[in-house]
Formats: structure tokens, C-alpha cells, sequence
């Protein structure tokens, strides 16, 4: 029996001897011989692009116009510009008068502050500058010409508005002017307001590159209001034009 016991304990371990030398030889193989790496190939994506709708006229859209075509220029007729230009003229100007024989015409404007004409500067420029040979009207010009604001041009030089207004048609000369006022309030004075009052003067041809002469006035008028600081300091200009002796016309008003 001990012989048959200790044959069976040899062959449980020759069996375990056996069975890990596999193992062992499995282990091995596997790292002498790696599995092949496994590569995915990734198929293309199919990108699917809205286009516009074409702008190509069809059959079936034979009207329809192109987005890209050009403005269409409409040109107007010579009666239609010449309406557009009497429309504008008759904005402007008063030529109902009638041009006296030897006599020469000055055009007389004056603008406010706010665009309006001043017509008792109006008549002093105007009485001051009178003339035995010029006629001066002061209305002449209509009031849109200062709401406007027509009357910059003048003051800045420009030559356009010369031939816009067509002035060589009417006039020989324009005597222009504007004020301008700026209102200061003294508290310590009760509130006093002072308004500084300022001038300009201009004397034209009528014609764009003809002489001009411009002069300057200021005065300052104080009152509790504004009207009443406004009325004195434009008294005071007043009584500034009447007794100046520089303003003149001869330069700009043509020879014959």
C-alpha cells in the first residue's frame, strides 16, 4: 500500500511539473510572437453644401431682374431741368422790379441770429450807403435765402451760389450782413444778462470773382431778459453804422 500511495503522489507532481511547463512555454511564445496590431481606417465624410439659389434669369422667371445689375439712370428732359431750375430761382428770388435807366442795383440782406432778416439793420445799411445812382432793395432777396442759410456762402467765398442764383442777370452788387449774439448772466449782478452783439458787413459784385470788402461791428446790452439786453446792444450797432465812415460801395459796383 505505501508503494501504491507514494507512485500516486509522483504522478500528481509529474502532472503539476507538466502543466506549468506549458504555461510557462505559452508565456513564452507569446513574448517572442506579439499580435499583429489592428488598424481602423476611417472612411471619408461626405460634406453636403447648401448653395444660393443662381441669379441666372429663367425661362420660367423671364422678369425677374439681376441683383447685380446697375442703377438705371433716368435722364431728365431739358423742359424738366429747366422747371427744377425756375422752381428754384422762385424760391429765392423777387425779380418783379424794373431796372431804372443809368441806376445800378444792389441786392440788401440782413440775417438774425436764428436766420431771419433784420429789417431795421436793414434800413440803416441801406440809408447809410445811399447813393444818388444806386438803387438798393431790401427785398430782393426772399426770406428762404436766410432760413436757408444761402447767405454763408457769401461770407465763405464760395463762387457757386453766384452762378446758381444766376445774380449777374439782376444785380451789379449785394450788400449782406449777419449778426451773431451771445448771451452771459452775472449772478452777482441780480441775475443781469449782457448780450454781446457782433456785426459783419459784406460788399459784392455780382459777379463770382469780382471785389468784396467786409466790416466788423460789435456793441454789448444788458437787461433782465434776453430781449432786453438784445434790443439795447443792437440800439448801440445801430448808432455804430450811422456814424461810420469806412463802409462804401464804389469798389464793387462796376464802372459804367
Amino acid at each position: 500500500m505505501e508503494k501504491i500511495e507514494t507512485w500516486k503522489a509522483l504522478q500528481f507532481i509529474a502532472t503539476l511539473l507538466i502543466i506549468a511547463m506549458i504555461i510557462n512555454g505559452a508565456q513564452d511564445y507569446r513574448r517572442e510572437n506579439p499580435a499583429p496590431a489592428v488598424f481602423q481606417i476611417e472612411r471619408p465624410q461626405t460634406v453636403v453644401r447648401s448653395e444660393p439659389a443662381s441669379r441666372t434669369p429663367s425661362a420660367s422667371h423671364p422678369s425677374e431682374p439681376s441683383v447685380y445689375a446697375p442703377p438705371r439712370v433716368v435722364q431728365k428732359t431739358p423742359e424738366e431741368l429747366a422747371a427744377e431750375r425756375a422752381a428754384y430761382l422762385a424760391r429765392y428770388l423777387n425779380n418783379d422790379f424794373t431796372r431804372k435807366p443809368g441806376m445800378k442795383i444792389v441786392a440788401v440782406a440782413v440775417a438774425t441770429e436764428d436766420g431771419k432778416p433784420n429789417r431795421v439793420v436793414t434800413a440803416a445799411l441801406a440809408k447809410h450807403l445811399k447813393a444818388d445812382n444806386v438803387e438798393l432793395l431790401s427785398s430782393f432777396f426772399k426770406p428762404a435765402f436766410l432760413a436757408d442759410n444761402l447767405i454763408a456762402d457769401f461770407f465763405t467765398e464760395s463762387t457757386g451760389v453766384f452762378d446758381r442764383l444766376s445774380l449777374n442777370n439782376s444785380l451789379d452788387a449785394l450788400l449782406l450782413a449777419r449778426q451773431t449774439v451771445e448771451y452771459l448772466t452775472n449772478p452777482s449782478l441780480e441775475n443781469v444778462i449782457t448780450a454781446n452783439m457782433r456785426l459783419e458787413v459784406m460788399t459784392s459784385s455780382a459777379s463770382p470773382n469780382g471785389e468784396r470788402q467786409t466790416w466788423f461791428f460789435s456793441a454789448n446790452g444788458a437787461g433782465f431778459t434776453q430781449s432786453d439786453a438784445r434790443a439795447l446792444a443792437e440800439e448801440r450797432l445801430l448808432k455804430q453804422i450811422s456814424a461810420d465812415t469806412k463802409m462804401s460801395l464804389q469798389r464793387v459796383l462796376p464802372a459804367k
